[in-house]
């Protein structure tokens, strides 16, 4: 009797496999697709929180004081964000203004009540309305959809395919000669004896093939009567016996296979589940990084607030005295020439004022880490506009040592003037007992076989710093500052900055008569222009 292919043990076994593991991994994956769409649910509206918080007292403040086209670009950069598709601004069911549009009908929305704080009374002036995007959220979902099944399906097919192929060598072959070995019981053809054609094993196949061949032996030796007939019988009961031990213990074997099946794929999923973790811990630790550089930057500019200050003074009380002077000639007297010099004066005052405030703005925002050419003259120059000031008034001589041929050189702008800032904003402290306090500024470019060298040393004459403190002073968190005078984060964040540039820092200090920072770039091999390194600080 010659069995069919579709009817062999091996091919139910395998459907069998292939279908508990296609449902296993279909369960798995509708899992694993609703935690995604609760995570990018969680995130949209951890967005729109984040836009509640940094933007809607701005956009109440704005709006109060009929700063329109300041509404417009702030709503016009909400919908900048990702999955922000339109937001506007009513008032009693009023369109007051609004940006972007609705396009799709899978949104998420939200409405903030707009309240304007003044002398302790809280007044509504409208509400800001957010509308989210799902569209994004569903195309990511459907790519892993595929992804996954794909993937999973591929697993599960090889997986099965070699379980097949190894029971096809191991068992289903060897039994089908078996069958057919013993059809010669019914065609008196006992003269040969039963061979697998394989390696001597001490298995259960084995002990199988040794008990049909003694069964031929004694029925080639005896005689045929009753009582041969009888012991045959009797061996054909223990061959009985041993098939359905060999059974058993064949199927031993699919349930010890079934159960590394198992432990395969619960090792499968911690894997998958550690790697996840480890996705998160690293996207909290960039969002950590970059909180970090953001404190460092708002600390600085706390530190600098009074030269700031004075700096936005002066030309406010220009502009107050000359205006005063105007008033008090009063109208029959105005000198048509000495007021278009005063209104030239005023608006030489404002401008360095806007200049000020824009300079302050561009360097408290966060921004990611973007490469750009640059002049690191230019950049050392925007430096000083919030430390001018402030060295002015501590009697701090200043000298500027530039080199003519000063190449340009890829990188963040914003991210090297925090460098200078934090580097001299710490000079200015060192020289406060200085007094003759000085502090230099140079540039140095060196070239030599192709390899070159930008460097930027400041050097200062102040107290200078212990070898014991120089040991430490990249550390996190390491300051010699009085509490509340320092972060410890400084010079920490700096030294990651220079870096990702590529470049060194490097300092060198005499107690008694000053310490020196040496920023070393080298052109040649800085990032390339147009690239964003997603290492973080």
């Amino acid at each position: 009797m010659n069995i069919s292919f579709r009817h062999s043990i091996a091919i139910r076994l395998i459907v069998y496999i292939f279908v508990f593991s296609s449902i296993i991994t279909l369960i798995l994956s509708i899992f694993q697709l609703y935690l995604d769409y609760s995570r990018g649910i969680d995130e949209i509206e951890s967005r729109i929180q984040e836009i509640k918080e940094s933007s809607l007292e701005s956009l109440t403040s704005s709006l109060w004081d009929l700063y329109d086209d300041h509404v417009h670009t702030q709503l016009e950069g909400i919908t900048q964000l990702p999955s922000i598709q339109y937001v506007e601004i009513r008032e009693k069911g009023k369109i007051l203004d609004s940006a972007g549009s609705i396009r799709t009908q899978n949104i998420v929305t939200a409405t903030f009540p707009m309240i304007y704080r003044r002398e302790g009374q809280h007044i509504p002036i409208g509400e800001l309305y957010i509308v989210a995007s799902l569209e994004n959220l569903y195309e990511r979902l459907w790519d892993d959809v595929m992804i996954i099944l794909l993937s999973n399906a591929l697993r599960t097919f090889l997986v099965s395919a070699f379980i097949f192929f190894l029971f096809e060598f191991l068992v289903t072959r060897h039994l089908l000669k078996i069958s057919q070995y013993l059809q010669q019981f019914s065609s008196n053809r006992l003269d040969a004896s039963l061979n697998l054609q394989r390696k001597p094993q001490q298995d259960e196949l084995e002990q199988v093939v040794i008990t049909l061949n003694q069964v031929t032996d004694n029925l080639n030796q005896t005689t045929v009567s009753k009582e041969s007939l009888e012991n045959s019988l009797r061996r054909q009961h223990v061959l009985n016996d041993n098939l359905l031990k060999a059974t058993t213990q064949l199927q031993s074997l699919n349930r010890s296979l079934k159960n590394e099946i198992s432990e395969r794929k619960k090792t499968e999923e911690q894997l998958k589940s550690a790697n996840a973790e480890l996705s998160t811990a690293n996207t909290k630790l960039k969002e950590t990084q970059m909180q970090l550089v953001q404190s460092a930057k708002l600390a600085s500019i706390g530190e600098l607030a009074t030269g700031i200050a004075h700096e936005l003074n002066q030309p406010l009380m220009y502009i107050r005295n000359s205006a005063q002077t105007e008033l008090l000639d009063g109208k029959e007297n105005l000198d048509l020439h000495s007021t278009y010099e005063t209104l030239q004066m005023v608006e030489e005052g404002t401008d360095r004022m806007m200049a000020i405030i824009e300079h302050l703005r561009n360097f408290a925002r966060q921004s990611d880490f973007s490469l750009q050419s640059l002049d690191l003259h230019e950049v050392l120059e925007n430096s000083m506009v919030l430390l001018d000031q402030q060295l002015k008034l501590r009697s701090i001589a200043l000298e500027k040592k530039f080199t003519s041929n000063c190449p340009k050189i890829i990188g963040d702008p914003y991210q090297l003037e925090q460098v200078f800032v934090n580097l001299l904003t710490n000079a200015r402290d060192a020289l406060e007992s200085c007094p003759t306090p000085k502090l230099i500024i140079q540039t140095e470019y060196i070239s030599n076989d192709g390899d070159s060298e930008l460097k930027v040393h400041l050097i200062d004459n102040g107290e200078g710093m212990a070898e014991s403190v120089i040991e430490k002073i990249f550390d996190p968190f390491f300051t010699t500052k009085e509490p509340g005078k320092g972060t410890g984060l400084g010079l920490s964040i700096s030294y990651g900055i220079i870096q990702k540039h590529k470049g060194q820092i490097q300092v060198s200090s005499i107690q008694g008569k000053g310490t020196t920072f040496t920023i070393t770039f080298f052109p040649n091999q800085m990032p390339f222009q147009g690239r964003q390194d997603d290492e973080q600080i």
